[in-house]
């Protein structure tokens, strides 16, 4: 019984931290856009930094806010964190556009990965005051 309440607290925080991160990662794509709106011309290539930007971002965030609930084994929920947030981003970007993977989409995973490493090692450090 104790496994059980345990594993379905887990998976609680795992959703609350993956919600967490799409939402900064959507918060960032709109600060990008608005940007690339005021520049007015900008590259493709351009775009895809900033994309694995702010999917980075949000992966970091993701695996903080994990980390910070787990308060153990940061880099390795972080990383959970950041790759499920990939898988996420990823299945709404087949859906919508019907787009294969890319090169691109490797680094963003890379990226992704260790951002939300990065994050929850950060989140199970950092102390409140």
């Amino acid at each position: 019984m104790a496994f059980g309440e345990n594993t379905s607290k887990v998976v609680r925080m795992f959703l609350i931290s993956s919600l967490v991160g799409a939402v900064f990662c959507f918060l960032f794509l709109s600060i990008f856009a608005i940007l690339f709106v005021g520049i007015k011309v900008v590259s493709a290539m351009v775009m895809g930094i900033f994309s694995v930007a702010a999917a980075s971002i949000g992966a970091f965030v993701s695996g903080f806010v994990l980390a910070k609930f787990q308060k153990q084994k940061g880099m390795f929920y972080g990383a959970i964190a950041g790759g499920s947030l990939f898988f996420i981003l990823l299945l709404f970007n087949i859906c919508i556009y019907g787009l294969p993977f890319t090169f691109l989409g490797l680094v963003k995973f890379f990226c992704m990965i260790l951002s939300g490493a990065f994050g929850g090692v950060y989140g199970v450090n950092v102390r409140r005051r």
